[in-house]
């Protein structure tokens, strides 16, 4: 499946820095183009977007060969800034760093996997078995994982030597980045559906709520006490969370062991474009 919105303009996009060496020493196209899973990122994703908000794509591609099996040099992150119009924001993965970190419970990485299926903008067919068994990532040590994004956000709120243009034109109006609150609350709120029910919803009804945080609507204080008792709620949710108390690693581990094998012997196939119904 592919999903036209801002994945046309990544397709035609080509930065040689990460192109890597094939036979003969020949550079050929860059390592994210093995692409298993693209998916909208940021504002978009979690439905927060207004009509000036950046495309975001977040990316899990298949390493080369040489990374895997060679002593070739790694770089298991691709960042980088498409001019185009309009911009897109890129980052990508290798399949490896995305499984190790969302066993973790990382927020950016279980983003990808259980984004809605409407933010997909390309799946192959590993990405179609790593969606579909994305539920082995989760347990109950999301509550530090989140916990901790959250008190991060929470102490770059009140950063007032930022050099973010208009983070601090919101911190000199409102005495806080208020960008940052909403995106604190933002992780408070998923966290606790999780934790409760199982269920990670990238995309928050929310809306209205979390962009009038944003606006400024309330005060420093006010956000505070929002972030302390969400997180003494999700401390307590975490103790009786319908989630496992570990993930499942040895599954993910035997998935991502096979599946990389068959890239290495040249199993094209994983790389094939399947519908989203497949």
């Amino acid at each position: 499946m592919e999903n036209n919105w801002a994945l046309g303009t990544l397709l035609g996009y080509h930065d040689n820095r990460h192109s890597y060496p094939g036979e003969g020493g020949v550079y050929i196209k860059p390592w994210y183009e093995n692409r298993i899973l693209f998916t909208r990122g940021g504002s978009h994703a979690y439905g927060l977007h207004t009509p000036h908000s950046d495309q975001d794509v977040r990316g899990i591609a298949l390493p080369p060969v040489s990374w895997l099996l060679g002593m070739a040099p790694q770089s298991p992150r691709v960042e980088t800034y498409v001019q185009s119009v309009p911009p897109v924001d890129l980052v990508v993965h290798t399949v490896g760093k995305v499984c190790r970190l969302a066993l973790k419970a990382n927020p950016n990485m279980l983003e990808i996997l259980f984004c809605r299926d409407d933010d997909v903008l390309s799946m192959s067919q590993m990405g179609w078995e790593l969606r579909r068994m994305r539920d082995k990532f989760l347990s109950q040590k999301a509550y530090r994982a989140y916990s901790g994004y959250a008190l991060g956000q929470l102490k770059i709120m009140a950063n007032h030597n930022t050099d973010h243009g208009a983070r601090r034109d919101s911190i000199e109006r409102w005495g806080y980045d208020t960008k940052n609150a909403m995106h604190l609350i933002r992780l408070l709120l998923t966290a606790r559906t999780l934790l409760a029910e199982g269920r990670l919803e990238v995309y928050r009804s929310e809306r209205d709520f979390l962009l009038a945080i944003r606006r400024g609507k309330y005060s420093r204080h006010e956000i505070q006490k929002m972030a302390d008792d969400l997180d003494q709620e999700c401390r307590s949710l975490s103790l009786r969370s319908p989630l496992p108390s570990t993930p499942d690693v040895a599954g993910v581990e035997q998935w991502l062991v096979a599946r990389q094998r068959d890239w290495v012997n040249g199993e094209g196939s994983l790389l094939k474009e399947v519908k989203r119904d497949a």
